[in-house]
C-alpha cells in the first residue's frame, strides 16, 4: 500500500486497522494467515484504543514534515532584488496574451524608480518612461 509522509495508510488513520482487499485473502497474505476469530475483539478494542496516539504521533510527524520542507524550500528560494539602473525583462502575457511559439519575454528595460519593496516604475533604453509599475514577479534580470 503507498503511505503518505505521515508515515500511516489514510485508512488506518480513520478505522484503526489496515485495510484488507479481496486479493489478499484469495492470496492468503501473512495478515490473512495470523489472523484469528478468537482473538480478534480484542484486538479490535487495542486498535480503537490506540487510535487517538496515532493519529497525535501522525499529526506531529506531519508538522515536521511540513516545517523541513518550509526550511528547504526557503534555503533554496534566492532573494531578486533590483537595483535603479538594472535592465530588465517584462513577462509579455501580463500585457496580453501570446502564443506558444512567441516570446515569453520583452525588453530590455531599464528600472526607473523603486516604488516599494517588489514594485518598480520601468523605462526604455532611450528614457521613455512605462505606463504604469511592475511587480517582481513579472519581471527577471536581464544580463548582457
Amino acid at each position: 500500500m503507498a503511505r503518505t509522509s505521515s508515515g500511516e495508510i489514510p485508512f488506518s488513520l480513520v478505522y484503526g486497522s489496515e485495510a484488507l482487499i479481496p486479493a489478499e485473502v484469495v492470496e492468503q497474505t501473512i495478515q490473512v494467515i495470523r489472523y484469528k476469530e478468537s482473538n480478534n475483539q480484542k484486538e479490535r478494542r487495542l486498535d480503537l484504543n490506540l487510535l487517538n496516539e496515532k493519529r497525535f504521533a501522525t499529526k506531529i510527524r506531519l508538522e515536521n514534515y511540513k516545517r523541513k520542507m518550509i526550511r528547504r524550500y526557503n534555503s533554496l528560494v534566492k532573494e531578486r532584488p533590483l537595483q535603479i539602473g538594472d535592465l530588465v525583462l517584462r513577462k509579455v502575457e501580463v500585457q496580453r496574451p501570446v502564443g506558444k511559439l512567441k516570446p515569453k519575454w520583452e525588453g530590455p528595460y531599464r528600472v526607473r524608480a523603486i516604488q516599494r519593496e517588489g514594485t518598480y516604475e520601468l523605462e526604455t533604453l532611450e528614457g521613455v518612461k512605462m505606463p504604469h509599475t511592475w511587480t517582481i514577479h513579472n519581471l527577471k534580470k536581464f544580463y548582457c
